[in-house]
């Protein structure tokens, strides 16, 4: 089973809910919101990620690996910044 994230899960109730009545109403007809539900449930899946031990450790938010972590320039803002490439 895929674990939710706990953000979300309220979501993915309203909108199964939403899908349970669409279904009742349509018939085979509400396929879509069925796959609607299932992106939903993709989107807000909360998979285990490797927490690196050391101290200030970067974990990227996304299904990504931290490739990188760096100072850059901001040419929008005009100042330093923290550049970190995801892969």
């Amino acid at each position: 089973m895929l674990p939710i994230a706990p953000e979300g899960r309220p979501y993915l109730a309203a909108l199964a809910v939403l899908v349970a009545v669409a279904h009742l109403m349509l018939g085979p007809w509400a396929l879509p919101s069925w796959l609607l539900l299932l992106g939903g449930g993709f989107l807000f899946r909360s998979l285990p990620r490797e927490i690196p031990p050391r101290p200030l450790g970067v974990v990227s938010p996304v299904d990504a690996v931290v490739e990188r972590v760096g100072e850059c320039r901001d040419p929008f803002l005009d100042r330093d910044a923290l550049c970190i490439t995801l892969r």
